[in-house]
């Protein structure tokens, strides 16, 4: 007969930490960014944020959002789902025809609409990135690139830029001295 080991209670259960039951990448998170921002607006409320690279509230078209979504709900009532995975098609049909007018051909099959910059930023990585593996960031960049690749233990080769973006010959360098560099990450339209 076998007997089953007693359940354990709260003060029997061995006292480990989160981080040790967490995957070993996870050491690189540390604390959010995020959470001391908020404190430093909390202490200058009259500082302007650019974070998350969203227009002032006031700027935002509020009466022609609203008459979207109601022209969206006619349209498509049994959008509540989940949709497509790979994103609206009539979207991705849209997205398509607007690289095509910049000399990118594309099928809609081949695009994925991603829920944000760093979802897109995530999968990237997921599908680029082994340990150890470099990217190319520009210095400065987005700190949630930073945190996203670090979370694939990757190492960071910054460039410096100019005017027009990435300094090609520190660039030219960069890629000339590493053979591990799996990404280029680099904002071209309002860097940060």
């Amino acid at each position: 007969m076998v007997t089953p080991e007693p359940e354990r209670t709260s003060a029997s259960a061995p006292a480990h930490s989160v981080r040790q039951r967490t995957a070993r990448r996870t050491q690189s998170f540390g604390e959010s960014i995020w959470e001391e921002l908020a404190g430093l607006f909390e202490r200058h409320p009259h500082m302007i944020y650019f974070g998350d690279g969203a227009p002032a509230k006031e700027a935002m078209p509020v009466e022609r959002l609203k008459h979207a979504a109601a022209t969206a709900w006619e349209l498509a009532p049994d959008m509540l789902g989940y949709g497509e995975s790979a994103g609206f098609e009539p979207l991705r049909a849209l997205i398509a025809v607007r690289m095509a007018a910049r000399g990118i051909v594309a099928d809609p099959s081949t695009i994925l609409v991603t829920n944000g910059s760093t979802q897109g930023i995530e999968l990237t990585a997921k599908l680029m990135l082994d340990p150890g593996d470099a990217v190319i960031i520009e210095e400065p960049t987005f700190v949630g690139a930073l945190q996203t690749y670090a979370g694939y233990e990757a190492r960071f080769v910054p460039v410096p830029m100019d005017a027009e973006g990435m300094r090609i010959d520190a660039l030219e360098r960069a890629l000339a001295g590493d053979d591990r560099i799996k990404i280029i990450y680099t904002i071209p339209t309002f860097q940060n």
